[in-house]
This record gives C-alpha cells, structure tokens and sequence, in this order.
C-alpha cells in the first residue's frame, strides 16, 4: 500500500449488478399477500446499527443514545444464556431485503440467493457513492435503509444459528460450513475500512450521524458487517461447541494452528482499525497527537469496545487470548516490517493479507494505540465508565515497546517525553508498577547531567534549576499531580511516574515495594559519581531524592540525601552547586516542619554551610565573588525565613539554622545587602513574637513567664548576634529606615522574651536609647518612636520611667528634623495628644489640632497662655515647664547646621523653630538665667559664628532657609524686653547689620513676585496694618533706630556707603505701611537723618530719594497732626537749621524751602526762629547786613504768602 489515497480492496464491490439479478427469484417464496401471519419488517431494527455521536474528544466519551452499546448489543451477546430472547422472530414470515421469507426455513433454503441480496446493498452503498456522491443528498435516506436491510438478515443469521439448525448433526455442520462460506464471500467483498480513500474516512467523525454525506454510510456499513460477523461467529462458536472449521481467511505466516475462524476474524478487523490509526496518527502533528483521540468516531470506539469485551470473554471463559496480546502481535509485526511485501508475493484472494501502512515512528504509534486502547477497558458492556480490573493491566506491552525506544542512540528529548506522557496515562488507569520504574531508573541514571531540555528552547532551559528551595519542593510534590504540564521535561515526566505509582502503593497501605526496590537508587551514587554530577546533574539528583522524600519514607530519603551530600566538600564546591546542596537541605526542612519533625540533624549540617559562607565573605576582598557568596548567603538567610514563616509553633529546632557567623558579617555588608538582611530578620522576629504570644501564659499571680525554651534560644540568637549591630548602626549619619522597623521589632519582643534572656535590655531601655537618645539618628528614632508608642500598653509602660517631657523633646526633635508630610510622624503626634500635659494645655485654648498641624497648634498654644496667664507665678510655672520641653533644641538641630544638608530638613527645621521662637519667645529667654534655650538657638540659627567671617563666603544653602524664616525669629525677639534687655538689644543690631545686605530689598511697587521680600521688612508687617499695636509700634522705631545706628548715620557730614541700603529699606517700610499716623510718629526718628540726607547728598539720585522720603513723612504729619503735633515737627526742624544754618545756610533755607512746598504753616511757625538766625550770622561776621544771606531767606519767605511777606516788608523797614 504504497499511496494511502489509492484503494486495495483484494475483492471490488462493483460487481456487475445484472449477474446478481438474474440469480434471484421474482419472489423467492410465493407467500399470498392476504396472508393473515404476521410479517416481521426489521422496522424496530435501527437501533443495532452503528449510530455515529460524532468526534471522538480525549478524555470524553459520549455514546449516541442509540448506540450498540446503549441498545445492549453486546450485552445479549455475551450473556449465559445465549439463546436470543427477543420476539422480534417469533413471526412465521421475515421480509429480507424487500422480499418475503418463512423464517425457520429462509436461511437453510435461500442461502445463495440472501446472500447475493447482501452483496447488492453492499454494492449499493459502496459503489453508490462514487461520482458525484456530495451531491447525491437523495441517496443518504436509501443507503440508510440498505444498512438495515444488510444488518436484519445478519442479525436473522444470529438467530437462525440460535434456534432454527437441523437437529441431525451431519445437516447442521453442512450447513454451517455454507454458512461461512457465504459470510468469508461477504468479508471478501465488502473489503477492509483501510480500501477507502484515506481522506475520506478520516472526514467521517466530523458530522456523526446527522451528516448528510452518503459517505457516510459508506464507511459505517463496514463496522456493521464487521460486528454482525463477529457476532455470528461467536454465535456459531458457542452454539455448536463440536463444531470445527478448518477455513483459513489469513495467511499462513499470520496464523497460529491454534487460530479459531473467531479469532483469525478478530485478527483481521483489528488490524483494519489499527491502519485506520496509523493513518490518523500520521496526519496530526506529533505534539498534538495526545490531543486527538486515536479512534475516528464513537462508532469506531463501540467497535473497539466491544472487540474488547468479547476477545476479554474468550480469555476468561475459554482460555484464549487478551486482547492486548493480540494487539501486541499486531503492533509487533508493523515493527518489524521493513516493506511493504505485498505486491512481491503470489496473492491467494480468499485470504486477507497483512496490509497495515507502517507509521512514521512505529514506537511512538505504538505506544499512543496501546494506551489509547489501554483506555476503553474502563467502559462496561453497556457503554457506561467502570472501574479497570487487575487482569486488565498489560504493563508488558508498555515496557518493551519503551525499552525499544530507550535502546535508541540518538533518542531525542520530544519523543521520549511524548512515550513518557503515555505511560504516565497509562499508570493512571492501571494497578501501580515497580517494572516501568526500574527500567526508567535504569535510564536516566546515567543521564542525570543532561537538561533534558528540547533544541532552540531558549529561555525555557533556566527553569531546569529552581532558584528556592520553596520552587524546588513545589517542582517535586506536582509530580504527584496528575496533570501533566505541557513543559515538563522527560526526566520530570519520570519522576511524575514514580511519584506516582509509589504514593499509590503507600496509598494502599504498602511499603513493600519501595523498599524491595530502594537499593537501586541508593546503590548508584557514591563519591565519585556524586562529584561527576554537574550543576544540573546535582539539581536533578536533589529532585529525585525530594521527589521520593514527599512520596515515601520520609527520614529514610532525608537521611540518604544529607548522607550523599556530606560526600562532598562544600568548600570546594563552585557556586552554582552549592546553591543546589543549599536548596536541597532546606527544601528538606520544610519537609520536616511540614510533617513536625524535628530538625536537628539537618539544621546542623546546614548551619556549617552558612558559618563557611559568613567566614568567606569576611575575607574575600574581590567585589565579584563577594558577589557570588553574598548570592549563596541571601539564598539562606531567604530560605531560613520561609522556613520560619511556615513553621507552625518553631518547636523544630528551626533556631539551629542561624550560625554564629552572622556577627561578622554586618560591617561588610553593601547598602542593598544590609537593608535585605534587616527585613529578613523583621520577618523572623515578627513570626516569633506571633507564636510566643499564641502560646504564651503569664500567671498574673506571680508574674511568672512560661515560653517554650525554643524561643528563647531563638530570642537570645537575636540579642546576641543582630542586636549588637543594630545598636551601633543606628548611630551612624546613613542607617537605612528598615533598621528602625528591626529596632522596633526588638524592643516589643523583649515584652514577650523572660528577663532571663536579656537581663539589660528592657522594653523601656530600648525606647531611651533608639527613641529618646540624640546620638540615634533622627529618621531611625522618629520611625521608632511611630511603631513602638502605638503599641497598646507602651505609654504606659514608658511613663512608669521616663517623664512626659522626655517624650515630648524627643518628638519636637522628629518635628524640627522630619518632614511635615511623614506619616510616622503623624503617628507619634496622634500619641502625644494624648499625654496628660499636653491634653491640659491645649484645654486651655480654643486651638483645635489636626494630626498634621499639631506640633504648630501646640507651639501656638503655649504662646496664648503666656499671654493669657494671670500672674506672674503662672507665667513662671509655664516658663519653667516650657524651657524643659525645648531645652534640648540646640542641640537637636546642630548635627544638620554642622553639615548644612540635606535642604529639605534644613527648610522645615529653621521654620519650626522660628515659629517656636515667634510665639514661645517670652517663655524661652530669662535675663538672669544664663542656660535658657533662646540664647543657643539664636547663636546656632541666626547669629551663627561664620556669618562674622568675612573671608569664607556663606553657605547658600543657609542663606536661603533664614531668608524664609528670620522674620519669624525678629518677631519672637519683638515680645521681648528689647530696650532694656541687653543680649536682645544686642541680638537684634547684629541682626540687622548682617542680613539687611544679604537680601534684595524688594519695592512695593516691584512686579516680579519671584524676588522674596527682605526678612526685616516682613517682621514689621504688625506695623503696617491700619490699627497696630504700641507694641509694634515701638519696636518700628527700635529697627529704624539700629538702622540709622548701621547705616545711616553721618560721617563728617559725609554720607556712608550704606546709604543706599538703608534708604531703601526705609521706603519700602513707609511705602507698606497704611496708617498715615503710624508714618507721622516715624518723623521722630527718620526726619533728622532725611533732612541731613536731603542737605548733604552730592548725587541728585540719593538726593532725590530723601527728598521722597521727606515727603512720606511730612505728608504724614500734615494729615495726622493730632498724633504728632506741629510743636514737635518744628522742634526737630529748628534743632536742624541750628546745628547747619551756621555754614550751610544756603543748603538749610533751601531744605526749608521744599519743606513749605508741603507744610507751608509749620514753615510759618519758625519765621521768627529764622529771622533770628540770620540776624545772628550777620552779627557774628561783624560786616553789617549780609545781601546774600538775606536773598536766599526773602526766597524762603516769598514762599509762605502774607506771613512771609510781612516778614520781609519789616526787615526791609529796619534796614532803612
């Protein structure tokens, strides 16, 4: 059979139909039609057809409900009593093929002629549908009824043999042996399924019964003859015991001497369904091919079945062959076939010859069929799922096709995981086995360093090797899993088959097995094997151990695994395979803990692994292997959590994996490294204090600790060799934020921990020094203090030591040092406002206050009620109490002013402390007490030591945080006693000499908001208003005091440099001010020092601008001369025209004289003051009347109206 789409039949069906005819009877038995006997039709005949449900899915197998099967064909077949009990032939007359025909006699008298009757339907269906038979829509009713009329007279040949043989013996074989003759004409010439096209039979599954396709039918009549002959044989055969054939349908070479016809029949059809699965296995792709069934439709699966039941009922009944024996011989000569031989031999055309088309790959053809087959041993006679009896399993067929495959030299990896699938179906139907496993064993022993993986597998091949010890386990217990992953390799596919035929032995209560067989695998490994195993020779060496480990005696493997493991020297191990002994001991623990066995053993092995890692890491100097051990240690220290975290009471001895090393290990480790190692033991500490608290009693009696001893070893591992570094690292100006969360984790565990375990170090210790102690970073303590104190029971347990104000330094100190936004933060302001103290303070106020606004509402608090307080005892109580709480500022913010970073700190720390120094001023500062706080933080913040350096420039960074913020801190200094306190006074000059010139001097009338406004005009801004304070007022006039002081006072009647600055100051403070009367007082300290500006300025700029400022004030006094009365305005004026009228009177008249322009009646005022003066001079100089002098004031007086002119009309008239 060289073209799969050519036929073969060895007998065609297209007989000339006219040959048959004419051998016919018009009527074989004139039977008048009036006859009142019954006639039996085969109309309640359909159901014994082959009725199709469609494809056949794998997995599920669903019978039409009209099927053989479900119609109990094959039940009444194999029945005791084979005597057919249906009364469908009870009627004298059966019409066959159309015709009618006495039944007890039809058979023995029309035998020729009937079976011709067959032949035609055959030929009718088989030949009917050539041409355009797709198109023949009409002809599928017709071949439908042929194939009844076909299957009633087979099945009216079942019953004659039944009940209608002649009784003489002679007679009866006679006609038996015409019996059969007829039926071998007929398997003659209806063929083989395999002589139809093979595109065509493969198409049938598709529609099932309801196809339209006359085809069809064409290929479901071949299954319907051959069962019905299966069924007469076996009839013939069990009806007629001393009956004996010798008809020969096979060639010699296929038949046995012993061969039954029933059994030869059965040979033949069971190799036309095997070329029926040849053909559809080689027309799927091979990874496919455990996806598609091997049967072509549910007709081809009853066939099957019930070949099945009967070949099954002939071995227990008559000692004759399983099928699986049979099938084997099949599959065995397909094997060995090299050609196909047919056309070289001289054909017999009675027999049947071997015609199966060799498959692609014979092996895996073979293997696919058998379990396939393997399957339907499950379905019951009347098509229902039944459990596989013991004497079902044929695990002989499975091993010797598979040890064929494995003798193969270049066996590739595809096809042996495809067999491995199979037989892994297969041991899931079937009793478990210790045969496959050993010959499998046999196998990839010497393989394990293979990959087992498939060429081009690319990224794939990595997952060979599980990177924890956890994937590792979870890889090793999903070999008991019945379903097969589409990635496992062949060697996870051996190791799902032994997994899963040992556990089912354990299952049913047998250890027998395992350990008959044990000794082959502990067998094969000894030193020298071991250290030939490559790194993943060693993975898969751990994985089969682990994989028996989960399944079977569970110390027994351990202790062989830890056995083999000690053969080899993990100091001289490379990385890659210490990882894989890692990951194997430690997946073992977690067996252990599984299962609530103790450790020990294990643990101890393991802990020298980690000490030997700890000892190579202190020592290498190389960053690329501190790299690779640090790989190794993080696998550990990962590993020895897990196990942790999933130990359910750590009553293992889970303790004894954390070596002694660790401590060496800290200083060396990067900053990534460290904060790992710091959540690996957060995590280990958390799982402790979770079980010491589920299973910790205390008597409150005697206050007596019970706790398993366990953890306190565990606990003293911890204190002993984590604590000590934490301690020390916390002091350090980088520790990571992950180290608060372990320090905090300690400190809430020695609560649980008995004294015994940690005689120093007790909860409240642990708060003073990670807490509340300046040399703890300030990140450290602020993300502490969030975790501890909201514990329940932790104030209180606090207070019973420290004061209330030992806490709230240590918060101010987060407050002043941590961002406003931290949420840590906001935890720990949750927790002091809820302290007595500050509960009753803040009772006092009407403030309400926020989580996030609190430290400011609290400050702002303190300062109303000091205000508010109505004696001088209780200003003085809250003073003391106060400069308690922030006593420690200066010492909290001089880490960060020493570095000047980071900014962000810098920016909150100077504005809540201005803020602090703003509102809390008075109650941080005592003249008679030297070691009062403001004195420091004005020193530290405001005044610090280099801004007097004139040689090193300031940093930028302070410069732009004070500039923010200094107003805040003059303010503060405003509520103080600044003209009689001596340091304030002084504080706020030096204030203002440093920092006037450091800023820009925005204008008032400037547009670009991107210049900030200078700090010493925006502390002034309670002047500015329209009502302010005498207070403010007051401290107005002590600014512009220090600023004449700085930089406005005259040299020689000279201007000094600064001059420019201060002007400009003084502007932007008239020109931000909205209260004229406010202005009319500044004259008192201004005016003097402008109208010496306006006299003695050489540039017309500078003069221009006191002349403007003269103005501001002037104008000032003009409109609001009930607060600053004229009196005193010409005081000032008069004490000017004294002090310069002497030598600059041009200047001073001419001073005078822009002052009428805008004050024309204090001008007035002054006129005999005047005339005086220049009376005086002329006297003074002894030469009469001066005309210069006198022209320069008679311009003075043309200016003030009538009173000026009357002034000079008199000194006119004394002249004369």
């Amino acid at each position: 059979m060289s073209d799969r789409n050519e036929t073969f039949s060895m007998t065609p069906p297209m007989s000339p139909m006219t040959y048959i005819e004419e051998l016919l009877p018009a009527q074989p038995l004139n039977i008048s039609s009036n006859s009142k006997d019954e006639v039996y039709t085969g109309d309640k005949l359909t159901q014994v057809c082959f009725i199709c449900a469609g494809e056949v899915s794998p997995g599920k197998l669903a019978f039409h409900s009209d099927s053989c099967l479900k119609s109990g064909v094959l039940s009444r077949l194999l029945c005791d009593d084979m005597i057919n009990t249906c009364t469908i032939w009870s009627t004298s007359i059966v019409e066959l093929f159309g015709y009618q025909f006495v039944t007890q006699i039809a058979l023995q008298e029309n035998m020729q002629q009937l079976f011709m009757l067959a032949k035609v339907c055959v030929n009718s269906i088989l030949g009917g549908t050539m041409g355009h038979m797709f198109n023949q829509q009409g002809k599928n009713i017709q071949f439908f009824e042929d194939r009844k009329n076909l299957k009633l007279f087979l099945e009216y040949v079942v019953m004659f043999i039944e009940r209608c043989l002649p009784v003489d013996t002679k007679q009866k074989h006679e006609l038996l042996d015409n019996v059969i003759a007829n039926l071998h004409e007929l398997l003659l010439y209806v063929g083989r399924i395999s002589d139809l096209q093979v595109s065509l039979v493969l198409s049938m599954a598709e529609s099932g019964f309801k196809s339209s396709y006359p085809l069809t039918h064409q290929y479901h009549v071949f299954l319907d003859v051959y069962w019905s002959l299966i069924e007469i044989i076996f009839t013939i055969q069990q009806q007629n015991p001393d009956y004996n054939t010798k008809l020969y349908i096979i060639p010699a070479e296929d038949n046995d001497n012993n061969m039954t016809l029933l059994d030869q029949l059965i040979h033949i059809i069971l190799s036309d369904l095997v070329n029926l699965a040849v053909y559809r296995k080689d027309k799927i792709c091979e990874s496919r091919s455990n996806d598609v069934s091997v049967f072509t439709c549910t007709c081809c699966v009853e066939l099957w079945v019930m070949i099945i039941h009967t070949v099954q009922y002939i071995h227990k009944k008559k000692n004759g062959e399983s099928l699986m024996v049979r099938l084997h011989r099949i599959l065995q000569n397909i094997e060995d076939q090299s050609v196909n031989t047919e056309e070289d031999m001289e054909i017999d055309s009675t027999l049947f010859y071997r015609a199966i088309e060799k498959p692609k790959n014979s092996l895996n053809f073979n293997l696919w069929l058998t379990v396939n087959v393997a399957r339907l041993f499950s379905v019951d006679a009347t098509g229902n799922i039944k459990k596989i009896e013991k004497n079902d399993n044929n695990y002989y067929m499975i091993e010797s096709i598979l040890k064929r495959t494995l003798a193969q030299e270049n066996l590739s990896e595809i096809d042996l995981r495809y067999q491995l699938r199979l037989c892994l179906s297969v041991c899931q139907i079937w009793e478990p086995t210790t045969s496959l496993i050993v010959l499998l064993w046999d196998y990839f022993f010497r393989r394990l360093n293979c990959n087992f993986m498939l060429p081009a597998s690319g990224v794939r091949a990595l997952a060979t090797v599980s990177l924890t010890p956890l994937s590792l386990l979870e890889k090793c217990r999903k070999s008991n899993n019945q379903d097969v992953v589409e990635q496992d390799t062949s060697f996870g596919l051996f190791l799902r088959i032994l997994s899963y035929n040992l556990s089912r032995f354990v299952q049913g209560g047998s250890m027998q097995e395992w350990r008959q067989m044990k000794g082959r695998f502990y067998s094969k490994f000894h030193q020298r094997r071991l250290q030939e195993l490559s790194e993943v020779g060693l993975e898969n060496f751990t994985t089969l151990f682990l994989t028996l480990a989960v399944t079977v005696e569970l110390e027994d493997v351990a202790g062989k695994l830890i056995d083999f493991y000690n053969m080899l020297d993990f100091t001289n191990l490379n990385p890659a395979k210490r990882a894989v002994v890692l990951r194997g001991s430690l997946a073992l623990i977690h067996i252990y803990i599984e299962n609530r066995m103790d450790t020990t053993f294990i643990s101890e092995k393991l802990v020298d692994y980690f000490n030997i890692l700890c000892r190579e890491m202190e020592d290498v100097g190389d960053p690329h292997k501190h790299h690779g051990i640090w790989k190794l240690f993080c696998l550990y220290i990962d590993s020895v959590q897990d196990i942790l975290e999933s130990s359910p009471t750590l009553t293992c001895s889970e303790h004894k994996l954390l070596g002694k090393g660790l401590s060496s290990v800290w200083s060396i480790l990067g900053e990534s490294e460290l904060r790992h190692c710091i959540s690996v033991f957060i995590s280990i500490i958390t799982r402790l204090r979770v079980i010491i608290s589920s299973s910790q009693e205390i008597e409150t009696s005697v206050q007596r600790w019970r706790v398993n001893p366990q953890h306190e070893v565990l606990g003293l591992y911890l204190w002993q060799k984590v604590y000590p570094f934490i301690k020390d690292h916390a002091c350090t100006q980088t520790p990571p934020p992950v180290l608060a969360d372990l320090a905090a984790s300690f400190t809430l565990l020695s609560k649980q921990i008995p004294p015994s375990v940690i005689v120093k170090d007790k909860f409240v210790s642990h708060v003073e020094y990670f807490g509340l102690s300046e040399n703890v970073h300030v990140s450290i303590s602020c993300r502490y203090l969030s975790q501890v104190l909201t514990e329940s029971g932790a104030i209180e347990c606090i207070l019973s030591v420290c004061q209330q104000s030992t806490l709230i330094q240590a918060w101010f100190r987060c407050v002043l040092l941590t961002s406003p936004s931290s949420t840590e933060l906001h935890n720990i302001n949750r927790v002091i406002l809820e302290l007595s103290d500050v509960k009753e303070l803040l009772s006092k106020t009407a403030l309400t206050a926020p989580v996030d606004v609190m430290p400011k509402v609290f400050i702002k608090s303190l300062g109303q009620l000091y205000q508010n307080a109505a004696n001088l005892k209780e200003k003085m109580l809250l003073r003391e109490k106060v400069m308690v709480y922030f006593s420690l500022v200066p010492q909290h913010v001089a880490p960060v002013l020493k570095l000047m970073a980071p900014q962000d700190t810098l920016k909150t720390m100077f504005t809540t402390v201005g803020y602090l120094v703003k509102h809390c001023s008075p109650l941080l500062f005592v003249q008679s007490n030297p070691n009062c706080p403001l004195p420091a933080i004005l020193s530290a913040m405001v005044t610090p030591h280099f801004l007097f350096n004139t040689d090193k420039p300031i940093n930028s960074a302070f410069l732009a945080v004070i500039r923010d913020s200094l107003h805040m801190y003059i303010q503060g200094l405003s509520k103080l006693d600044f003209r009689r306190a001596a340091y304030v006074e002084r504080r706020l000059k030096d204030i203002v000499s440093i920092y006037l010139q450091k800023f820009p001097i925005k204008s008032s009338f400037t547009m670009n908001e991107s210049t900030a406004i200078h700090p010493l005009i925006s502390c002034l801004n309670e002047s500015y208003i329209k009502t302010p304070s005498l207070t403010s007022i007051n401290f107005r006039h002590f600014i512009l005091e220090i600023l004449h002081e700085k930089y406005l006072r005259l040299k020689n009647m000279s201007v000094p440099p600064s001059a420019n600055l201060g002007l400009s100051f003084v502007t932007e403070v008239l020109q931000r001010t909205s209260s004229g009367e406010v202005i009319a007082r500044d004259n008192k300290v201004l005016l003097m020092t402008i109208l010496e500006y306006v006299l003695f300025s050489t540039s017309p700029a500078m003069k221009q601008h006191a002349g403007k400022i003269m103005q501001f004030l002037i104008e000032g006094c003009v409109r609001n001369t009930s607060t600053f009365p004229i009196d005193e305005l010409a005081g000032i004026i008069k004490r000017f025209i004294n002090l310069y009228s002497k030598m600059y009177y041009d200047g001073v008249f001419n001073v005078l004289e822009s002052i009428s322009i805008l004050y024309k009646h204090l001008i007035i005022c002054i006129i005999p003051d005047c005339t005086t003066l220049v009376i005086d001079l002329e006297i003074k100089r002894g030469v009469g009347i001066d005309s210069k002098l006198r022209k320069v004031y008679y311009n003075l007086l043309s200016n003030l109206g009538e009173d000026g002119q009357k002034e000079i009309d008199r000194l006119q008239a004394n002249v004369s």
